[in-house]
């Protein structure tokens, strides 16, 4: 699913019309069962069914946000916090490299945009912000 490949168990998994003909296999069932008691009956194992149904491929997206072009004087935005950082490089594990808090609502200019990160002007200081706070 969008692009990325795994294993989902069956039970999840249902067909979808127009997407595909899934076909089913009874698989194969335990050995015949052995009476233990003269009038017991032989429980009947329920047959299992496996589905194949293709996922639609849906390319990524490789590009950033069309608001996202070099030149752009675009607005920062934050739902959890009341900044964004301005960081010196494209890490968020790092905090050596935090350069300033941008306040939620300020302009800031884009200079390379980026699907991820993109460089960024704000009050002189030139540096990385996470695309995705950027409209």
């Amino acid at each position: 699913m969008g692009g990325q490949v795994g294993y989902m168990m069956t039970r999840y998994l249902s067909p979808v019309p127009g997407l595909a003909y899934p076909y089913y296999t009874a698989q194969p069932t335990a050995a015949p069962y052995v009476y233990q008691y003269p009038y017991a009956a032989a429980p009947t194992p329920a047959p299992v069914y496996s589905y194949y149904v293709p996922l639609p491929t849906v390319a990524p997206t490789a590009s950033p946000a069309p608001s996202l072009y070099a030149g752009a004087a675009v607005t920062v935005r934050n739902r959890n916090s009341s900044f964004v950082y301005l960081r010196s490089s494209r890490d968020s594990d790092r905090k050596d490299n935090i350069l300033a808090q941008v306040p939620v609502g300020e302009k800031v200019t884009v200079l390379e945009p980026g699907q991820y990160w993109s460089r960024v002007r704000y009050d002189g200081i030139e540096g990385y912000m996470v695309s995705g706070y950027l409209k």
